[in-house]
């Protein structure tokens, strides 16, 4: 009952603002007082929000009608609710719901304060996603970059899979924010490095969403990139998706699903790298190869070389396209087919083939 008051009083205050914005506080008072001070107000500040695009009111009172709504979350809402309720429920409902913040407000402005108090990473973490897919904002100043690096070198001490996914996710967002994504690719490889160390996780899941920031990387210049997210990240990189692309450790998955899911997120990914890295990326798949030869005559399981024969197909066409302009290219594929011929003497090769993985 309180949660449909919240909602019924929120969609009256919304539509009598319409006329007269300075009666969105009349009526969010009334509501509090109905709701009780307590967590269902939560669905009041929540319900504020959602029902704000809904109004019919005139581009005139359009302004106006959302400062009031700002005034009144700040003003009644939310010191309410902090009285009522957990301090990190309320401030992830008023951070998400309630301030519209930016990365900028968040970070070093307005909502710094309160974004500061939260002591949930998986909460932080959430709030920061709703900033960063938003977009929007003043262009990060130093001290709000000291304190996302800050706060990402917080997030390496996460182990919770579920909050690692979020974590995996934000980098993400981070990475295509408009409009930080390109000064942070300038100011900050740590997004980069901990999206890499989400894609060395054992699930799948958690790695394939961390690619998502590297596949928006490759659309800026690589002279416009910080030094550390050259060839030496793209490098590592390289190994880390080579090894992902074979067995899952993860019991909470499905290993086929999530192995299809993943080589289909990491294709694109490992075609750019290959434009970054040309020979190295196939002398570094040579060395996985034989790497994984090695293992395999002593017993091991074939997946590492099928995984690394995979990295290799995927950039076929560009290795083929640089093969008669690049020599060093040229004797580092000699090398990679080598390899493979080695691989596929061996009686593993074709039980793979029966079975028709990675071919």
């Amino acid at each position: 009952v309180a949660k449909q008051v919240s909602v019924a009083c929120a969609t009256l205050a919304l539509r009598t603002a319409a006329e007269d914005p300075s009666a969105v506080g009349q009526c969010t008072r009334l509501a509090l007082e109905l709701c009780g001070r307590s967590t269902h107000g939560l669905g009041l500040l929540k319900a504020l929000a959602d029902e704000a695009p809904n109004v019919d009111a005139g581009a005139h009172r359009i302004r106006p009608l959302r400062a009031e709504l700002q005034r009144v979350a700040r003003a009644d809402v939310f010191p309410a609710l902090l009285q009522a309720t957990g301090v990190d429920e309320v401030l992830a409902a008023w951070l998400q719901h309630g301030s519209e913040s930016s990365l900028h407000d968040l970070l070093g402005g307005v909502d710094a304060p309160a974004f500061s108090k939260l002591t949930s990473v998986r909460t932080a973490v959430s709030t920061l996603i709703v900033a960063a897919e938003a977009g929007g904002g003043q262009v990060l100043d130093d001290a709000s970059l000291q304190a996302l690096r800050a706060f990402l070198g917080q997030c390496r001490q996460e182990n919770d899979a579920e909050c690692l996914a979020d974590i995996a996710r934000l980098t993400a967002a981070l990475a295509a924010s408009e409009p930080h994504g390109l000064q942070l690719a300038q100011h900050l490889p740590e997004v980069w490095d901990l999206a890499l160390t989400c894609v060395e996780h054992p699930s799948r899941r958690i790695g394939a969403q961390a690619l998502d920031a590297f596949l928006v990387l490759q659309d800026v210049p690589v002279a416009q990139r910080h030094p550390a997210l050259t060839r030496d990240a793209f490098s590592r990189l390289l190994v880390s998706i080579t090894r992902s692309c074979a067995n899952s450790t993860d019991d909470d998955e499905d290993p086929e699903d999530a192995l299809f899911q993943f080589r289909a997120v990491a294709a694109d990914v490992l075609v750019a790298t290959y434009f970054l890295l040309r020979e190295t990326y196939m002398r570094t798949i040579a060395d996985e190869m034989k790497s994984s030869l090695v293992a395999l005559t002593e017993g091991g399981s074939p997946e590492r070389a099928e995984a690394a024969l995979y990295v290799l197909r995927v950039a076929r066409r560009e290795v083929c396209s640089d093969l008669k302009s690049r020599p060093d290219v040229a004797a580092s594929a000699r090398e990679s087919v080598g390899a493979v011929l080695q691989f596929a003497e061996h009686p593993a090769f074709g039980a793979l083939f029966q079975s028709g993985r990675g071919f």
